[in-house]
This record gives C-alpha cells, structure tokens and sequence, in this order.
C-alpha cells in the first residue's frame, strides 16, 4: 500500500463536524481513509454527503470495536473525544494494545481529561498517543488536568475552517431559503435561541438551560422590542423534545418556533442574531459573521477556566440576568459588536488542521515504514 490505512471513528457531533472535513480530501490524495460512525455522528456525516463505511446507532462494544480493527488493521486511528462514548474510549484502548498510532481530537475548551478517562474519573485510562486541540488554550487545560505535555499537538480544527471560508453570498442565500420555509416575514427579526443538555450532564457550570429561558420568558411575552420579533429555539442534538417544552412551559416561556428539523447550520444562517450560553453553536455563529451574546449566570469559573474564545474574538458574555433584556433588543435591532476574527488564535482559521492533522498520523507510519528508504508520496 503506497499510504496509510486511517480509521476516523467518533461518536457526537462537534467531532463528527470536524472528522467528516477530512474524509473527502484525504481520499483524493490517495490516502485510504475509512469511517466509523456512532450515533449522532452519522447524522452530521449524512448531512455532509459521506456516508461511513459502519455506522452504529449506539456505542460500540468492544467485540465490535476488535472486529472493526481486525477488518481494516489501519495504521493508524483518529478519534473524537466524547464526554460519554465508551466506543471511543475501547477504539483508543485496543488500537494501542495493537501498537496502531491513536489520535484523539479534541473539538472544545472543557472536560480535557474527562474525555480520556473511565467516567465520572480523571484516570486517563484511555489517552491516545496523541491528543490534538484546537489552540494554545486547550492545550493549556490538557497540561492542567495531567495529560502529559509531549503528547499533545495543536492543529485547529477542519470544521471551524469551511465555516470561515463560506461566502457571505452563500450564507445570505441560504438565509433566505430557510427563512421562507419558516413563514419567517422578511420584516422580521429572527433571534436564534441555543439550547443545550447542560443540565443533564452533572457538569455544575453554575447555570443551565433553565436559566436561559427563564431569561428570556419576560422579554418574549412583553414587546420590549421596537420592531417584530421572530423568537426560534435550536435544540441540542441530544436533547429530549418533550422535556425541551416542558423547560420552556417551567420557565413561562411562550412556546417559539422550534426548528428540531432545521439542521444547525441553517438556522444559523437563517438568524438576525444568535442567543445561547456555552454552545459550539454560539462559536460557529461567530465565524459567519453573525451577532452573539453569551449568557451564563453564576458561572462557575473552575468548570470554564480555558473557555476564552468568546473573550479573545469579543463575543459579549452576560453573568447576571439584568442587561438581558437591553442586550438582546440590541441584537434584535441588528446593532452591537461583531466577533473580530482576526483575534482568532493559532492556528484556528489558518487553513493547516487538515494537513496538521495528517502529519500526526503519518509521521510515525513514516518513520516505522520508510527504514531509510524513500518516502511515498500521498
């Protein structure tokens, strides 16, 4: 074989985005790349037009896992990074055990060790050979939750980078669509509310959806705002649609549009403004230019210490409920800052993760395969 053997397997969202960016162009330089999806991670790569090799509709087990590694002996595995996969964790385990170069991505600025270890521990039971975040800030939060300095890279993250390379023609037009299919008047100012699953996953970051909809709930029934206002809510992925509207009915909240078949990216694209706490969304928003408030009341800072995108790109982050009603007539009325993307950190936005990415991967089938001879060329 003239390339590596690459499995890219993961089983949520926000890696499912980043590893489905490699798929495409690996392959068409020859590299023979195959995926493995669990979960809500097939969805996102359906969503982008690949369809995996194996998809699974729960985690993996581990006779599946040695199965799949039996079936393809790659040379090398790139994973995500689940809080609660334990199909990612056994891939990791098992390819080591088989000497297979691991890699594991990590595609946000929180639980670093969490992500590698047995649940509900920091043990790091499960750490690839090499874990690769994002910017020097995760890499910080790494070193800060004992995953050994020598083992982590930062390569950005593919995903982050066709987000800042969509033309504003291209967002507007999709905008536009989305707008249309939901009876949105083009007199309108649509708010995207960002849900999220905080409260059911013990993570005790001081706040949680019920916070942010409480928030709100005022605001929405009163016309504080000048102009009309189209109040939408984006669901998590994982979050229950039923236990979503009991949330809101618990907080006063009169029930808005809720786009649970709107894939995330459109109703990004389809918003005037973006209102959410610590979501990726919030952050994908940033990167296409849209207005975004942050809001999280009471925030526990230990829990967040290395989230700082939102401060270096200028995203306006609330801590108490009182300017939420101001702030977000501000946003409705299509005023307020812009993230400045050019505070991005390196190599965010740079255009290298994909290449980043495969360097790490293939830098030790290089040295093992070559024994001083010359190199193929992928």
């Amino acid at each position: 074989m003239d390339c590596p053997s690459i499995l890219i397997a993961c089983h949520d969202a926000g890696a499912a985005n980043a590893l489905s960016r490699l798929v495409g162009p690996w392959k068409s330089e020859g590299m023979f790349v195959q995926a493995v999806t669990m979960q809500y991670a097939s969805e996102v790569f359906s969503r982008s037009g690949i369809r995996p090799d194996r998809a699974y509709d729960a985690d993996m087990t581990n006779d599946q896992v040695c199965e799949v590694l039996d079936q393809i002996e790659p040379d090398a595995v790139l994973l995500g990074s689940s809080l609660d996969s334990q199909g990612e964790r056994l891939l990791a385990a098992e390819a080591r055990k088989r000497g297979i170069r691991t890699a594991g991505l990590v595609d946000w600025w929180s639980n670093f060790g969490q992500r590698f270890s047995a649940p509900g521990t920091r043990d790091l039971r499960f750490l690839p050979d090499i874990v690769a975040v994002p910017d020097d800030d995760a890499r910080e939060g790494c070193i800060a939750e004992g995953i050994p300095a020598e083992s982590i890279r930062i390569t950005g993250n593919p995903y982050w980078e066709d987000l800042i390379g969509i033309s504003r023609s291209l967002w507007e037009f999709t905008r536009n669509n989305v707008r249309t299919c939901l009876n949105v008047p083009p007199e309108s100012r649509l708010i995207l509310i960002v849900s999220g699953n905080i409260r059911n996953l013990g993570l005790d970051l001081g706040y949680d959806e019920g916070d942010l909809f409480g928030a709100i709930a005022s605001l929405s029934r009163s016309n504080g705002i000048r102009r009309p206002v189209c109040w939408a809510v984006k669901p998590h992925p994982r979050e229950s649609l039923a236990d979503l509207r009991d949330l809101m009915a618990a907080s006063g909240l009169r029930e808005p549009l809720i786009l649970a078949d709107t894939e995330p990216l459109d109703a990004v694209c389809a918003a005037d403004g973006v209102f959410g706490m610590c979501s990726s969304l919030l952050f994908e928003a940033a990167l296409l230019g849209k207005r975004v408030v942050s809001f999280q009341p009471n925030l526990n800072r230990d829990k967040l210490e290395y989230f700082r995108i939102f401060r270096h790109i200028g995203i306006p982050v609330l801590t108490d409920t009182d300017p939420v009603r101001d702030v977000l007539a501000t946003l409705a009325g299509d005023q307020g800052q812009v993230p400045d993307l050019s505070r991005l950190p390196r190599p965010i936005g740079r255009g290298t993760a994909g290449m980043n990415l495969k360097q790490i991967l293939m830098g030790d089938w290089m040295t093992r395969r070559s024994h001083g001879q010359p190199l193929p060329s992928c």
